[in-house]
């Protein structure tokens, strides 16, 4: 591949990179790590398993803001405002646990690298002032221009620890090895657990659209094809750290330590300690300022994430406009779409054919606005600062209440945090795939058979694992 080819694919990444960084926080670091330490390997399976099932249900993001030129969000609000209000009542039901769970992990690390000690709630509450800094005063967008190399030096650190360390011969246990069984409530929680946020929770794919909106808002080349690349780039690759962060934990901590740390502090010393024992001292250093930095944009993330699609959504919800009927704007654009144009020879052929597809698109987009660019157009837009503004300040007390209630016990705060969204993730698990597949779609961009089936599967596996956690417990 040329060096020119390369610099276009670096700079067409973007949505897929930050949901990436999203994603390579609390699943990967936390709980991939903690499913080795407290079981072996025998989790890996689960956590393939998860990325199969959970995958169509991201890739519907940007596969439907690509296609469609709006979010997720208007895409429910056309499916039904009742749609949009559930959205909403699923997201304040898990917004303050999420945002205290990637906190609290940000935290552990920052004590630890930095030596600091004192109650989490401390230096979470500095933490966040200093997020809402720098996210008021407009400055995510560095960050969020940096988050492809911190990824990069994360994942190559994390890489070379894992050879490393397989690389050394393994020590015998030192404790009673903990065996992985679905009669164990406790391990079946964590179970749920671990698949509810792996990758991540599938609520994720609305922040996606909206990522992969703005970055078409930006750089107009970036089509539905870049999208795809862009988002399979980042998906497999939080798959693969999954599986090694799991087995560094396995490898490093399996029979040697007795239960995971459940306080900030102590695992913040766990995981460092990891790398410091297969890098070295100096190494350890740049581990944990990579895994510090990818935990801080992960919670920057969050913190702007959030808010953002709650402004959307309140405004989406408020708003009485007079839409064009979907069917009407859809079948336009799939007329033209399946219009035939000059016959593409050769590559070159094939890139004019895209590309004249691509600005047909954009002509029937500019020509019937979504229910987003309809909303902006208004008055409304202007108080959208404030509403953002509000919504960040709310979601900072609450996530603060919830470090300090939790701060002695992390384990528990993830464990709750990691369930909740488990519990919803069958809510967005079919409203993506009703969106995508029904008239709201252009015919042309709906997901094929193999996709639809894949999302037929994973939505049984959603339903039925949820259905039978909840028997067990009620019955237990």
């Amino acid at each position: 591949m040329s060096t020119t080819r390369v610099q276009r694919l670096v700079a067409m990444l973007g949505p897929g990179l930050l949901f990436a960084g999203s994603a390579i926080g609390v699943s990967h670091i936390y709980q991939s790590t903690r499913a080795g330490a407290e079981y072996g390997y025998a989790l890996i399976g689960a956590v393939l398993l998860a990325n199969l099932l959970k995958y169509p249900f991201f890739e519907f993001g940007p596969r439907y803001a690509l296609a469609s030129g709006e979010s997720l969000l208007a895409g429910y609000l056309r499916l039904g405002r009742w749609v949009l209000v559930a959205y909403l009542a699923l997201t304040v039901a898990t917004i303050f646990t999420v945002t205290a769970a990637v906190t609290g992990v940000t935290v552990a690390i920052l004590q630890h690298t930095f030596g600091w000690h004192g109650h989490p709630s401390g230096y979470a509450a500095l933490l966040l002032v200093f997020c809402t800094v720098l996210l008021l005063a407009g400055h995510f967008r560095i960050l969020d221009r940096t988050m492809k190399w911190v990824i990069v030096v994360l994942s190559v650190c994390t890489l070379l620890a894992l050879a490393i360390a397989f690389g050394h011969p393994a020590e015998a246990a030192s404790v009673p090895l903990q065996t992985f069984s679905l009669r164990d409530p406790l391990a079946v929680a964590f179970l749920i657990g671990l698949v509810g946020w792996m990758p991540a929770p599938i609520d994720l794919s609305v922040w996606h659209s909206t990522w992969a909106l703005e970055k078409q808002r930006l750089n107009p080349a970036f089509g539905l094809r870049q999208a795809m690349l862009d988002f399979r780039i980042g998906y497999f690759g939080t798959t693969i750290l999954a599986i090694v962060f799991l087995a560094l934990g396995a490898r490093m901590f399996y029979g040697q330590v007795e239960g995971f740390p459940a306080s900030a502090a102590e695992f913040g010393t766990l995981l460092i300690d990891m790398y410091r024992y297969t890098l070295g001292e100096g190494a350890g250093w740049l581990i944990a300022l990579a895994a510090l930095a990818t935990m801080f944009s992960t919670t920057l993330t969050v913190l702007d994430a959030i808010p953002r699609v709650l402004t959307q959504t309140v405004q989406l919800l408020g708003s009485t406009l007079d839409l064009p009927e979907p069917d009407e704007v859809i079948a336009r654009n799939s007329a033209d779409l399946d219009a035939p144009l000059t016959p593409a020879i050769g590559p070159e052929g094939a890139r004019q054919e895209r590309d004249a597809v691509e600005t047909i698109v954009r002509a029937q987009r500019d020509a019937h606005p979504t229910p987003e660019a309809t909303v902006q157009a208004q008055p409304r837009a202007a108080g959208t600062r404030i509403w953002y503004t509000i919504f960040l300040i709310l979601l900072i007390i609450g996530a603060l209440s919830l470090i300090r209630w939790f701060a002695r016990d992390l384990r528990q705060l993830v464990d709750v945090a990691t369930i909740l969204s488990f519990a919803t993730a069958p809510f967005f698990a079919v409203a993506n795939l009703a969106l995508v597949s029904g008239r709201h779609m252009p015919a042309g961009e709906r997901p094929g058979l193999l996709l639809r089936m894949l999302s037929w599967l994973g939505t049984a596996f959603l339903i039925g694992f949820l259905v039978w956690y909840l028997v067990q417990r009620l019955g237990g």
